[in-house]
Order: C-alpha cells, then structure tokens, then sequence
C-alpha cells in the first residue's frame, strides 16, 4: 500500500478496497467468479448471491423478482461457465422461475434485452440441466 502525494491510499493493481462498494454489475460478478475460482463460496451462496444480483437486491420469487438490468443477464451466463452442473442447473431453474413469474404478472423485461443470449445458451447446456428447464 502506497500513500499518494495528496494523502490517498494507493492500493496496488488489481486490489479492490473493501470501504468503496462495488456499484458496476459486472465487476460484481467478476468478483463472485474469482471466489468461485479459488473455491470460496458454496453453490447455494452462489445461487443466492446471482438472485441477489439479478434483480438489484434480496431476491424474492413472490416480492422481488423483476430483473433489474439486462446485463446482469449476460453476466449470468458468463458466469455460469464457472460453475459446476449442479449449481448451473440451480442457476437456470430459479431464472426460468423468473422469467415465467414476470410473464405472469405482466412485468415482461422487454428492457432485459440480451435475455435472446440466455436463451441462446440454455439451448447448449448440459443434459442434467435441460431435464429441469
């Protein structure tokens, strides 16, 4: 840790400091990835923390459940590439909930957007995974 000129900690490439929050959705999926990589987190927290992140708080299928940014989408899917078939399957089973829950009460993201590039993935997964899509 270095001290700038002006007093500010400079903390070296690549270190993120715990006081700031992280505010940008992908570089919160990014850190859950490298917890992922590293063997930090459990599936359920992973599950949990994706739901969280979808819809832009503490995921609830009855009360909070309209996915909040179309690129945490894309973020999904990219993560899900991390994950093993038991936590994807997870993953892809509480989404479909999702998106069958808001077309249910009129809440159809047409601003996901990219939700052409989750279904464009769920086409490719794994067979386990399909049975429960």
């Amino acid at each position: 840790m270095m001290v700038s000129g002006s007093g500010a900690v400079v903390l070296p490439a690549g270190v993120i400091n715990p006081s700031v929050p992280i505010r940008n959705i992908k570089m919160k999926f990014a850190v859950l990835i490298g917890l992922i990589q590293v063997g930090e987190v459990s599936n359920r927290d992973i599950v949990e923390t994706v739901l969280n992140l979808l819809v832009g708080g503490e995921f609830d299928l009855e009360m909070n459940f309209i996915i909040q940014d179309a690129e945490s989408i894309a973020c999904m899917v990219e993560l899900l590439e991390h994950c093993d078939v038991t936590c994807q399957a997870e993953i892809w089973s509480m989404f479909t909930a999702i998106c069958g829950r808001a077309f249910a009460t009129y809440r159809p993201a047409p601003r996901w957007g990219s939700s052409s590039s989750a279904a464009e993935q769920m086409s490719a997964v794994d067979d386990m995974i399909a049975g429960v899509l």
